[in-house]
């Protein structure tokens, strides 16, 4: 039979309470700063309009080449 040895004591649960921020006097709300620079996601926005016009305009060729042939 093996035995398991702790080199240390264990003592519970060592996590302190929640903090009362409420009773903080030196306590500032934390305010977002604004950007000036656009996010990344804005720019993902515009490539997917584009992507999506791009698209509309092959399945339009699409369906006038299919429209010319049946002709």
């Amino acid at each position: 039979d093996a035995e398991i040895i702790f080199p240390y004591e264990v003592q519970g649960d060592q996590t302190p309470p929640p903090r009362d921020e409420s009773s903080d006097s030196n306590s500032k709300p934390e305010v977002e700063e604004a950007d000036d620079e656009p996010e990344a996601e804005d720019a993902d926005d515009g490539l997917e309009e584009v992507l999506l016009d791009l698209t509309r305009m092959e399945r339009d060729k699409a369906e006038w080449r299919l429209s010319e042939s049946i002709r």
